[in-house]
């Protein structure tokens, strides 16, 4: 997947910011090439919430998004997996055969 635009809520960022220390705006160097379609949901207004687990800054990450269209992103979410999101990432990446 290639994203070239990402466009997050001012006010999502900023509650994102506070809550994991991350902002938004650093899904643009989530490793999307790496990434793993972990769920996929509607949320409460029926559009589709996406979650995917990759690595950021060499740690594994989880990025929970909606696609506005085209290559562009709505971050909802941007923290640092939890142990069993990382260990379920690198089982699945050892299992496809490349590292993580």
């Amino acid at each position: 997947m290639t994203v070239k635009r990402i466009e997050p809520d001012p006010r999502k960022d900023a509650i994102n910011r506070r809550k994991h220390g991350l902002s938004l705006y650093d899904a643009a160097d989530f490793d999307w090439d790496a990434a793993v379609e972990a769920q996929t949901r509607a949320d409460q207004y029926g559009r589709e919430r996406i979650k995917v687990v990759s690595l950021y800054q060499g740690r594994v990450h989880v990025l929970i998004y909606s696609n506005l269209g085209g290559e562009a992103i709505a971050p909802i979410s941007f923290r640092r997996a939890k142990k069993k999101e990382r260990q379920a990432y690198e089982d699945y990446r050892k299992a496809q055969g490349h590292a993580t």
